[in-house]
């Protein structure tokens, strides 16, 4: 059992690296077609893109109104088993299509609305998140003449009628090269920091869920929020002992103590580039229980986010932990928090795959736990931005976000919610969706498709929101 959920973990961990790490490559260049003349099609723009921002990228030089092509090939590695029972790293080509038509002998990036491909929404992330896996039976083989790129790099190219016009290799990154960024290790602190140069940006605490913290994911979390202006902490609380962030930290999801929130703001307060007097915090699935039992408790928070979260504490532990005993996931003031206890995985059990069920017995069989349990959402005197997916099959995001912003009452609340989304809508909006999903028959599994739209529209919505509520006005 042990095994199989620390397999479900290591993919788990992955996506969530994955969602925000983009990998560096030495340089990004136009490649040129055989035979292509020089005032022929050609990508023009900044070469490097920005995870989570608007590409400055175009194809020029077009003839004629007819549709072009464009195409995203990435090349990256997923966890697979080989056949043995033993997991490896195998890598896989992705192929994005987007159908578009040219304007005055342009495409934009930018803004890109396909006629056809292998996304559909206005949103130039799609080319990130909607590549096929090669070895399924929805990808498409890319034209000849666009081969496969290195690790880390994002090979754009554009056809029409099969006949390859341009190549470009670009640079995904999580931020700007001025960043300013740190690995945190303070006394009862540990983390990663990254802010834009200067003065005075709003501060911002980020949660990680129950994968833990861990190297690069950690990082690419705070440079990203940097990236959009923040003076962003990506608070690490505990991580799990297959992929260590700080060796001090607890492998183990219990009893983390929520005064850790503000210890990050004391250190944030520390720090020249931020301004913690415009403080928000984010958290993500058990960050987001984190982040709302903060915001109840302290009136300084002046945003705060619930991506994928829920209405009531639940009980903590561990992919690597037979527990003796029911413990709460946090503390205050040195005593546990009320909670609501988990029913026991059954043998074969994912560990964040068709898990809802789990959730749902659980509350309903210890019913008796749930006023105590519930995370008083309506005393916190922030505005509060609740995301969830109506089809999360980790738990049941969707509904407990609904349920938060009701329970709010008159408190500034704003609930976002796709209904065919799961679990993995945190994120930037650039994560590859198929690179571990399958599409499938079952009535109640959720969109791809859709998620990689809510995940790339919440990002936005999520800036945006941030920016407003943290602004000097």
């Amino acid at each position: 059992m042990k095994g199989l959920m620390r397999k479900t973990a290591l993919i788990a961990a992955s996506l969530a690296a994955s969602a925000l790490c983009a990998v560096p490559i030495a340089s990004a260049q136009q490649t040129p077609v055989s035979g292509e003349a020089t005032q022929g099609p050609r990508f023009t723009g900044d070469p490097v893109w920005i995870a989570g921002q608007e590409p400055d990228i175009r194809l020029e030089g077009i003839d004629g109104e007819d549709p072009v092509t464009l195409h995203s090939l990435r090349n990256m590695e997923r966890w697979e088993d080989d056949g043995t029972g033993n997991w490896v790293r195998a890598e896989k080509l992705l192929h994005a299509r987007a159908v578009g038509v040219p304007q005055d002998g342009v495409l934009e990036l930018s803004g890109l609305t396909p006629i056809d491909g292998t996304f559909m929404s206005t949103d130039s992330n799609g080319l990130l998140w909607a590549g096929r896996r090669e070895g399924t039976n929805r990808f498409i083989e890319p034209p000849a003449g666009l081969e496969r790129p290195a690790a880390g790099i994002v090979r754009l190219g554009a056809s029409r009628n099969g006949e390859l016009l341009a190549v470009y290799d670009i640079e995904l990154v999580n931020g700007p090269d001025d960043l300013i960024e740190m690995k945190v290790a303070a006394e009862g602190l540990a983390g990663a920091y990254a802010a834009p140069p200067g003065t005075g940006h709003p501060a911002l605490i980020v949660l990680h869920g129950s994968e833990g913290a861990s190297p690069g994911m950690t990082e690419a979390t705070a440079s990203a929020y940097a990236a959009q202006g923040f003076a962003s902490l990506a608070l690490a609380y505990f991580n799990q002992p297959y992929h260590v962030f700080d060796e001090r930290l607890p492998t183990i999801l219990e009893e983390i103590p929520i005064e850790q929130v503000e210890t990050a703001r004391d250190w944030l307060a520390n720090r020249p580039e931020a301004d913690a007097s415009r403080i928000g915090i984010h958290g993500t699935s058990k960050g987001a229980e984190m982040a709302l039992l903060a915001g109840v408790r302290y009136d300084w928070l002046d945003a705060v986010i619930a991506c994928v979260g829920t209405d009531i504490v639940w009980e903590g532990g561990s992919v690597d932990y037979d527990k003796p005993a029911h413990l709460s996931s946090w503390t205050w003031g040195g005593e546990p928090l009320p909670f609501m206890r988990l029913l026991p995985f059954v043998e074969g059990q994912s560990l964040w795959d068709w898990n809802t069920d789990r959730y749902l017995a659980s509350r309903k069989l210890f019913a008796v736990d749930e006023q105590a349990a519930r995370i008083p959402v309506e005393d916190i005197a922030a505005p509060v931005l609740a995301i969830g997916g109506g089809r999360d099959h980790v738990w049941a995001s969707g509904e407990m976000s609904k349920v938060i912003a009701e329970t709010r009452g008159e408190r500034p609340t704003t609930v976002l919610v796709n209904e065919l989304a799961g679990h993995q809508i945190c994120g930037t909006g650039t994560f590859p969706k198929w690179l571990y999903g399958d599409d499938s028959d079952k009535p109640s599994a959720k969109s791809i498709a859709a998620e990689g739209e809510a995940e790339s529209r919440f990002w936005k919505a999520k800036i945006e929101w941030l920016r407003e509520q943290l602004s000097e006005d």
